[in-house]
Formats: C-alpha cells, structure tokens, sequence
C-alpha cells in the first residue's frame, strides 16, 4: 500500500495541532486490537461493494483475523450505499496541500450528468465520526478533483461526502455532507496552511478533541501543562 508522510486520515489532528506531526514521528506506531479488528472489517467491506465476496459465512482476512457477524453485517450495509461503478482504494496524492500528502480514498465517484462528486468513507469502530467539515472527507474529495480534472471554483459542481459508520449506535450509520465546490475552498486553504506549519523547524501545539487520539499525547509539553 502507498504510504504518505502526511496522510487524509491525519489532517484533523495536524489542522488543530501542527506541532503532531513531527511529535508523532517520533512515537512507535500503537497496534490495538480495536485496529486490528478494525482492518479486517475494513477489508472485508471493500471485498463486498467490489462483487468479490459470494459467501458470507465464517472466512479469514488477509491479516489472519476472522470475518464475525458484525463484520458481515457491516459489508452488507457498505455494499448497499456505494455506487457498484465508484472507484475503491486507489491511491491519490494532493501535492497541492503538500509534496508528501496524500492517502486512499474507500470509494468515490463522478457523476457527469449531475456534475455531483460522492465520496464515501467506510469506518468500522464505535466512535462516533462527524461528517461535517471533516477534513479527511475534503482532503479525500479535493485529490480526486484533482485526479478528475475538477474545478473546485465551479458553482454547479456538486460534492457529497458520507460517512458509512455501522457500529456507532448513538447516530445514523450512514452521514452526508453535500455542498458547493466553492465552499470547500477555505477548508482546503486552511489545511494547506496546517501542513505548511506542521513542517517548519518548530511548529505551534495545541491542545484540543484531537490529544485524545494522539500518538504523542504523552510526550507533549502543552498537553501536559
């Protein structure tokens, strides 16, 4: 899998706390079981909406972890909102927010008769996970504009971003946000500007929801002040 030094999945931590970055770089990558499980369902998933799963019964994913109920239950749910013609796990990068930022879109689509973009995330843990301004989603949405050849000053272009959540009982397990492509560009700029900060010699920490998640949480003088 193509790996970036800054990753979507990050951005949300680097935008509130750009001084994460680096502090993290210095921390041994945690792996729980909540991440392991976490792989597996995300696997799984993607195998259904591809049509490569035909039975869904008691099976290993690819790290060794057995596919449960809940797993199962929560492909069938992913299969049934994803477009069976989006684009699934390929690899973006947006040199725009940065030369080393990028990740892997789940899925996401354009519809060129509606001008509508549709980006879907697929999140397996209990968590809940805001669809609103999510900066993962935008970062997400804005590589593949760029892939597509996309304005993002166009008016009529169209954006969705879903968040497909199963397993978190307090919330809908499907959530969209769909605005204008213009109105995603001050979120873009500010994440972009994020980055910029995250890579000077000693980049700004702050505290915030974020340290909850953070690698470095430990190691970080203002968190602990």
């Amino acid at each position: 899998m193509t790996h970036f030094a800054v990753g979507f999945s990050g951005l949300a931590q680097i935008v509130q706390c750009p001084g994460s970055l680096k502090l993290c770089a210095t921390v041994p990558e945690e792996t729980t079981e909540d991440a392991i499980q976490g792989t597996a369902a995300h696997w799984f998933a993607m195998e259904a909406a591809s049509g490569r799963i035909h039975e869904w019964n008691t099976q290993a994913a690819p790290n060794g972890i057995m596919v449960t109920r809940e797993m199962c239950e929560g492909a069938k749910l992913w299969a049934s909102v994803v477009s069976p013609y989006a684009m699934m796990e390929i690899p973006l990068p947006d040199e725009y927010i940065h030369e080393t930022c990028g990740g892997t879109p789940d899925a996401f689509i354009f519809d060129m008769i509606e001008h509508h973009l549709r980006v879907w995330e697929y999140k397996f843990g209990h968590g809940y996970v805001e669809e609103f301004e999510n900066q993962q989603l935008i970062a997400q949405a804005h590589a593949a504009s760029e892939m597509l050849g996309l304005e993002w000053t166009d008016p009529n272009l169209k954006i969705t971003m879903t968040v497909v959540q199963p397993r978190c009982y307090s919330a809908d397990p499907v959530r969209s946000w769909t605005v204008s492509a213009p109105h995603l560009i001050p979120y873009i700029t500010n994440i972009r500007s994020a980055v910029a900060f995250a890579h000077l010699a000693t980049p700004p920490t702050t505290t915030g929801r974020e340290c909850l998640n953070c690698l470095a949480r430990h190691e970080c003088g203002t968190l602990q002040r």
